[in-house]
């Protein structure tokens, strides 16, 4: 009977997290989102509906800032790589497993067709696959991090001032779900800025930006 007790309280401690945490992550997808569509209509760039799209939120997101500056080089259609890098890099990581589960495979199958069959082979096998994978991961999060820093501090160029604009970028990187309360904190900026622009009596408009 207490087992039983025990066992319900964990399943309802489990289903208590996850749904809170379903609830965190839709809001923060939801708040990023606005943020990045409202940027985007503000600049006048075509689909802004692509931040409310997994994948090609972040393609708009790389587009809303244009052209990166990397000291005399510029990286053109930033967009194209914050979408394309991490899909990319999964497609590299499967491509790869892939190939050591048929080596593993192949392996085992000789090894039971010679009368034998070594443990110890198969634990480096997937000691092999955990590091690989690990270490490969860990570069392609640095370049995603990197790269979406690099357009956050070219966004926040009009928005934030001095060292806050790298203050904010940081915070974007490194704590969970700041970057969507911030877009969507600019957002709200900018349409109580409008309101208190704007003559009394008339809707704030949208400018175009080429």
């Amino acid at each position: 009977m207490a087992d039983a007790i025990v066992t319900t309280g964990f399943i309802l401690l489990f289903v208590l997290f996850s749904g809170l945490w379903l609830l965190i992550s839709l809001a923060g997808y939801l708040l990023y989102g606005l943020g990045i569509y409202d940027i985007a209509m503000e600049k006048g760039i075509k689909n802004p509906w692509f931040a409310f799209i997994p994948v090609l939120r972040k393609y708009l997101h790389g587009q809303i800032a244009g052209e990166i500056r990397l000291g005399n080089r510029q990286l053109k259609n930033p967009g194209i790589w914050m979408a394309v890098i991490p899909i990319l890099s999964r497609g590299i990581i499967g491509i790869f497993v892939l190939i050591v589960w048929f080596g593993y495979i192949l392996r085992t199958v000789l090894h039971l067709a010679a009368g034998g069959y070594t443990v110890g082979g198969d634990i480096g096998s997937w000691m092999f696959i955990l590091i690989i994978t690990s270490i490969f991961s860990r570069l392609i999060e640095i370049v995603v991090v990197t790269l979406t820093g690099l357009v956050n501090y070219q966004i926040f160029e009009n928005r934030a001032r001095g060292n806050m604009r790298v203050f904010h970028v940081l915070l974007c990187a490194f704590v969970p779900y700041y970057e969507s309360g911030y877009y969507f904190y600019l957002r709200h900026k900018r349409m109580k800025e409008a309101q208190e622009e704007s003559p009394e009596g008339e809707e704030p408009r949208e400018e175009n930006i080429e």
